[in-house]
């Protein structure tokens, strides 16, 4: 494998097998495994963020827009947001 392929394993803070290689590349004192690790802290900081802001917004949403389905979609769509955000530095954390 590339070092890249390495570097960027984690596609998700969900994926726990990833997160074990990155704690493996940590203990071995990888070049990349702080830089990774920062990347998932950030991406949960902003996935935060997001939940709190879309909480504050649902307050004016009528029944009409409020279900199970569109919770978990948003969901889904603001971890996929707050990691590619991350992986851009778009906040700088």
């Amino acid at each position: 494998m590339s070092e890249s392929t390495n570097i960027n394993s984690a596609k998700s803070y969900n994926d726990f097998t990833a997160l074990g290689e990155l704690r493996g590349k940590a203990q071995r004192n990888d070049a990349g495994a702080m830089r990774e690790s920062a990347e998932q802290f950030e991406a949960l900081f902003i996935q935060m963020m997001l939940k709190s802001m879309r909480d504050a917004s649902n307050v004016m949403k009528t029944d009409m827009f409020k279900s199970n389905a569109m919770e978990t979609f948003e969901g889904m769509y603001d971890k996929e947001l707050s990691m590619s955000m991350a992986k851009r530095n778009a906040l700088g954390f």
